[in-house]
Formats: C-alpha cells, sequence, structure tokens
C-alpha cells in the first residue's frame, strides 16, 4: 500500500471512531511541486525547541513587545517593567519601572512620536504606564515659578495632571490642564501646581503610572496604537479612550502625541448592550470586540487645535455578531488579525477577520477540545518560521495549546512533556527581537530563545507524537506484513541521548480504545543514510490505527509512510 495519509495534522472527533488522528510537536508542511498522493506531498517537521536567553525575576512573564525601531524590547514579568537590549553578543536587562499589580496578561504599545521620543505604553488593567525609553531614572525640565502657576521653558517629555516634579527647592504636583500651555497639553507653557519651589530645573521619574485624573477612567485592558494616538479600552464597560495629539512649536508645530488623555478624549462602544472586551487597530481602523458584538471605528480628524474632541467615529454598518472570550487571545496574522470568537449562542469558534467579516479556522476536533470548558484566559500570540506564520493559542484552564499554520491551514498541538503526561506549552507570550524570535515562560521570569535547530525545552523532553487515520476495508479483516516509516535518516547525536534515536510503534485494532505495547527501533545513527525504519509482523484487524512517538533530541522529520497489507474474507 503506497503512503496511506500516515502524515497530517491533528484531529481527533467527538468519537474516536470517526476519525482519531493526532499531531502533537510536529507541524505539516506541503510541498507544492507534488501531487496528491504522491510521497512526501505533506511532510511532518519538529516544532522548534527553545533554549533560555535571560532569566528574569521569578514570576510569570506578563508581556512582551519589541519597541519601534528594534534596539529594546519591554518585558513584564510579575510587577517588574524589564528593558532588554541586546549588546557586544549579549542579552542585558534593567528594571524600569513597577506595576501595582503582579498577576494576568498586560498589554504594551509605543509611539516614537512623543514628547521626549520613543515611549512604552503599558495597560495592567487597573492602571497605565509609561515609560520614555532610554532615558536615565530621570527626566527633566527647566520652569519658572509664579504664584501657583509654573511656566515651562524647555522640556524632554510629557507634562501631566497629576505628575510629580522635584526641584532643588522642593517638590510641586502639576494640577489639571490649562488652556494657556502655547503648545497644547504636555508642552510648553503655564501648568497650575501645589506645592512650593523656586525656578530651575525639576526632575520627574521617566516610568510614570498615570493618575486617577488621566482621561475619562483609571486603567486599561488592551492598548494599541493609530494615526499617533495611544488607544485603549476600559474593562467591564464600553469605555475606550485615547492620548492627546498636540502641536511640538519647539520642533515647527510637527505634531507629537503624549501619553496623557484629557478627560473628553474617549468614547463607547454602544452599538449594542455588552461590554467592551478588548481592542486592536488594524489597517488604520480601530476594532472594538465586546462580549458578543464588535464594531468598527475610524480617525475622521474631527479635532480642533485648543478644543478638546474624540477624534474617532464609528464606521457606519460595520457591526458584527461575534465577540472574543478573552482580550488577549487577539493577535495579528498575516494581513488580518486572529481571535477566540463567541456570541450570544456559544464560544471557543476561533477565526480571524478579515476586513469587516468572522472567518472561522478552527475545526470541529480543535472546538470539541474546549467545549464546555473555561477559556476566558486564553492568550495568543503569532510567529514565524521558515515561511510559516503560526497562531499559538493556550488555554490556561484547560492546560492545552493549540497552533494554527496560516500557510498549510492545518493545526497541531504544541505541548510540554512531563515525563508522565503533556502539559500546556510553557510560552506565554512572544516577540521578535534581534533577529530572532523570544518567548516568555508563563511560570518562573525566564525568556527563551524559539529555535527549530534545538530538540529539547530548554534541556526537557519533547515528546513528538503522530497518529495516522483508521485503516478500514468495509471492516474486512486485514493482514499487516510490513509498516515502514521514512524518517529523514542520519540524524543521531555524536553521544548521550540521541546517540542512537529510536522510534517507538504502537498500534490500535479495536478502532482507537485500547492499544499494543510500544515497539522500538532504531532511526539511525549519525551519517546512516539508507537507514530505514521497518516494522514487521504486525497481526491483523478490521479497523487498525498506527501510532508513533519520538522523545529523543534529534531532528526528527516524517516524509511519508508504506504499509504492506493484504485483505482477507470475513
Amino acid at each position: 500500500m503506497a503512503d496511506f495519509g500516515f502524515v497530517g495534522p491533528s484531529y481527533e472527533a467527538a468519537s474516536i471512531y470517526q476519525e482519531a488522528q493526532e499531531c502533537i510537536n510536529f507541524y505539516p508542511e506541503i510541498d507544492p511541486l507534488k501531487q496528491p498522493g504522491q510521497r512526501g506531498v505533506v511532510a511532518l517537521y519538529p516544532t522548534p525547541g527553545f533554549t533560555e536567553v535571560l532569566q528574569l525575576n521569578n514570576a510569570p512573564v506578563r508581556g512582551m513587545r519589541t519597541l519601534s525601531g528594534g534596539q529594546w524590547l519591554i518585558a513584564v514579568v510579575g510587577n517588574a517593567v524589564w528593558a532588554i537590549q541586546y549588546v557586544n553578543g549579549a542579552y542585558t536587562s534593567t528594571q524600569v519601572g513597577t506595576l501595582t499589580t503582579l498577576t494576568g496578561q498586560i498589554s504594551i504599545t509605543d509611539n516614537i512620536m512623543t514628547y521626549g521620543g520613543l515611549t512604552a505604553y503599558i495597560v495592567d488593567g487597573v492602571n497605565r504606564y509609561y515609560w520614555i525609553v532610554g532615558s536615565a531614572s530621570t527626566v527633566s525640565l527647566n520652569a519658572t515659578v509664579s504664584g501657583s502657576v509654573l511656566t515651562v521653558t524647555s522640556t524632554n517629555f510629557a507634562i501631566g495632571t497629576g505628575i510629580v516634579l522635584t526641584g532643588t527647592s522642593g517638590q510641586i504636583t502639576i494640577g489639571q490642564f490649562t488652556t494657556t500651555s502655547t503648545s497644547g497639553v504636555g508642552g510648553l507653557g503655564d501648568y497650575p501646581f501645589t506645592g512650593s519651589a523656586t525656578s530651575g530645573t525639576f526632575t520627574a521619574p521617566a516610568f510614570q503610572q498615570l493618575p486617577s485624573t488621566d482621561g475619562a477612567f483609571t486603567g486599561a485592558v488592551t492598548c494599541d496604537v493609530v494615526d499617533n494616538y495611544i488607544v485603549y479600552n476600559q474593562g467591564g464597560t464600553q469605555a475606550w479612550g485615547s492620548t492627546d495629539l498636540q502641536a511640538d512649536v519647539q520642533n515647527g508645530d510637527l505634531p507629537l502625541v503624549t501619553p496623557w488623555s484629557s478627560n473628553a478624549v474617549y468614547g463607547n462602544k454602544d452599538g449594542s448592550p455588552d461590554p467592551l472586551v478588548g481592542l486592536i487597530c488594524d489597517h488604520r481602523q480601530v476594532f472594538l470586540l465586546g462580549e458578543f458584538t464588535s464594531e468598527m471605528w475610524t480617525d475622521v480628524g474631527t479635532v480642533v487645535p485648543g478644543v478638546i474632541s474624540f477624534a474617532f467615529q464609528r464606521v457606519p454598518g460595520t457591526s458584527l455578531q461575534h465577540g472574543v472570550v478573552s482580550p488577549f487571545s487577539i493577535a495579528r496574522f498575516g494581513e488580518q488579525f486572529a481571535l477566540v470568537a463567541q456570541d450570544t449562542r456559544g464560544q471557543a469558534v476561533i477565526g480571524v477577520m478579515k476586513g469587516y467579516s468572522f472567518e472561522p479556522i478552527s475545526t470541529h476536533a480543535v472546538e470539541q477540545t474546549l467545549m464546555n470548558q473555561y477559556v476566558g484566559d486564553a492568550v495568543a500570540y503569532t510567529y514565524q518560521l521558515d515561511g510559516h506564520e503560526f497562531y499559538v493559542v493556550t488555554f490556561p484552564t484547560v492546560n492545552l495549546t493549540w497552533v494554527y499554520d496560516l500557510r498549510s491551514q492545518m493545526w497541531h498541538k504544541w505541548l510540554a512533556w512531563d515525563g508522565e503526561q503533556y502539559q500546556r506549552h510553557r510560552s506565554n507570550c512572544g516577540a521578535l527581537f534581534n533577529n530572532v524570535y523570544l518567548v516568555g515562560d508563563y511560570q518562573n521570569g525566564m525568556i527563551y530563545q524559539l529555535d527549530n535547530g534545538v530538540y529539547t525545552d530548554n534541556g526537557s523532553t519533547i515528546r513528538r507524537v503522530r497518529r495516522a487515520p483508521h485503516l478500514v476495508t468495509d471492516f474486512q479483516r486485514q493482514y499487516f506484513a510490513e509498516f515502514q516509516i521514512q524518517f529523514q535518516p542520519g540524524v543521531g547525536l555524536q553521544n548521550g541521548q540521541g546517540k542512537d534515536p529510536q522510534a517507538m510503534l504502537r498500534w490500535s485494532s479495536d478502532g482507537g480504545s485500547t492499544w499494543s505495547n510500544e515497539h522500538w527501533a532504531s532511526m539511525g545513527k549519525v551519517g546512516q543514510y539508507t537507514k530505514r525504519i521497518i516494522w514487521r509482523r504486525l497481526g491483523w484487524a478490521r479497523d487498525r490505527i498506527f501510532e508513533v512517538a519520538i522523545s529523543d533530541p534529534v531532528n526528527c522529520v516524517i516524509v511519508s509512510a508504506n504499509l504492506k497489507a493484504e485483505g482477507a474474507e470475513n
């Protein structure tokens, strides 16, 4: 029997007698030069392993982002905010700030068109924060003091309500913004203050928690940037807001953004009564994803200098009868974005937003694993590997990580092996930095580099499994004389585990209900390029399923499989 479909994706149906295929820690790749039915038209490649590049504080890595320009990576671990660089062949990290929360995913964006230059913006649900990138622990301004008014003559950062400035003769706290500020909110001009000080140089921390007086509400769940506005949404409500955009009179009225928000700079996703869960900016529009419905807004440019107004309006006709189950399941994916959706009729359908349309990408097998489960803690990110773009979505409560390949449009599971059973993958978030893809551990504060030339999870075993389709011929007896899997041969290591890598075959003769013992065979030591892996005298069955597992740290590529079998009368 020629290639019988041994190579393929994960698809275990609600009834294993319909379909019981499994693909764990392999991903399928399609050869576009081969015709259906040819050997190797689909091959299985090992998912990447990873190695540690940084150990930060021992806590969950809650979020990561490479900032514009690619020179800085921000990682939030527990309540610590870390700025990471790659200098002289090594990663360096500096704690630049502290959040008020310890757990839960966070959202990060940035803007280079900010007073003071590149600025990172972080939201953790409870508060909003910013860091003026590359600054020392403090930034400074020059100003004169007259009574209770501070007149700023030069500044390298945005000045906002509630910021505490320290001078040589005391501390002052900036009050509400005033219209006498000659460059708009955050720049040069006059600001009321409380406290006492004299004219001179004032300093403030480069990392700031925005005060409760900033904007129309405190805190945010997700944030993004569009048209130089940083936008964010409030949890449990329909409200969302943006930072201010002002002219910089020091630099020819160049429009710059502040990390601060005026009270009136907000809107509401009120086309339907459900709350706003999360947002993402795509194709210069703001997608407001609610609990059950969604709508899209766009920048209409109605901000008048000197008049506080919201720059965004709803795009007519874009109401969508799909919401999102978790704000952190939203991730950019090709020229679209993916999410775990829900609506008033059900939940846990994974799909992509193409324009204003939602298109499911999850299979019934994927959805079956999430049925009647809590999926509100789903987290996702996307990464590219050898031309494949993957949407990685983890369901912590379900203890499961699914991965969708945009190129092949197939699903596989990406799981950690604890020696006895599978667990969710260790990555919790990720970012492309220094030309490699880094991920953060969901427990221990480690930053890892994904690498398709590494075959362990930072030294821990990766157990890979492929379970083939049912072999049934009208439920007549089939006698299996020989089964051969074409692995890439000669991949053994020089020494240690993997010197003589083994493939472990087992089978079910009753459609997947019970299984045989494992039967081991060598994949070939290093340099054994003509090695074949064959199992013989495999008995008979009316409904046979073959499954192979590999746990040695080698490049175990499965190209195809062949089977010699013959039928018999019942």
